[in-house]
């Protein structure tokens, strides 16, 4: 849900989400910190979603989605 509410502009909603999300699973597992990393990219939130990409690497360091949406946050933020 916070993908796509991320996906229609609704920040209101990303934030209560996200925030539900912390205090249910405190981002422990990698979908969830994917999932909100995501969002988070969509909402433009470059710092934010790279440092949860760097957390959910290191679960799955070969993960192609996530090495092109972490290049992405990367070369949003001037890091070439």
């Amino acid at each position: 849900m916070v993908v796509a509410a991320a996906a229609f502009g609704q920040g209101d909603t990303v934030n209560e989400l996200i925030h539900f999300a912390l205090t249910k699973t405190s981002l422990r597992s990698p979908s969830t910190a994917w999932g909100v990393a995501w969002a988070l990219l969509l909402g433009g939130d470059w710092m934010q979603a790279e440092a949860l990409l760097h957390e959910t690497l290191k679960s799955r360091p070969d993960d192609p989605n996530l090495l092109a949406m972490l290049a992405l946050c990367q070369g949003r933020r001037g890091k070439l």
